[in-house]
């Protein structure tokens, strides 16, 4: 299973901290510094996981056009959002995307272990 990881809107700290729990579960990860990036190796490589940054409140389009096209590449792909507040409106935006996984920042490692643990569970079971 391998895992693509969307840095354009991460901090340092918060790719380490993915990239080490990846790690711990021996899963293959990708780093892509651009949205355009993600959906070209997309493309390329089945992944089954994809986490990114999505802006709450926003109408980001970069974010939008790169979740719905990520949708129509891999049907079944996990997307993980790591997003800046936690609302009902929140909830309800990315659920509509199809985002289940989410983190809010700031994220503590326990909470990213845990929702992390949790898609690749679901993954797995798949």
């Amino acid at each position: 299973m391998d895992v693509l990881v969307v840095s354009a809107d991460l901090s340092p700290t918060e790719k380490t901290l993915i990239e080490c729990v990846l790690a711990e579960h021996n899963v293959g990860t990708k780093i892509a510094d651009s949205y355009r990036k993600a959906v070209e190796d997309l493309a390329r490589h089945k992944y089954s996981i994809v986490i990114l940054y999505h802006f709450n409140g926003k109408e980001d389009l970069k974010t939008t056009a790169a979740i719905r096209i990520m949708k129509q590449i891999v049907r079944d792909l996990l997307i993980v959002a790591v997003s800046e507040e936690k609302t009902l409106d929140t909830e309800r935006e990315l659920r509509e995307f199809g985002l289940y996984y989410y983190l809010t920042r700031p994220f503590a490692e326990k909470e990213l272990k845990e929702v992390l643990s949790s898609a690749l569970r679901k993954k797995c079971h798949r």
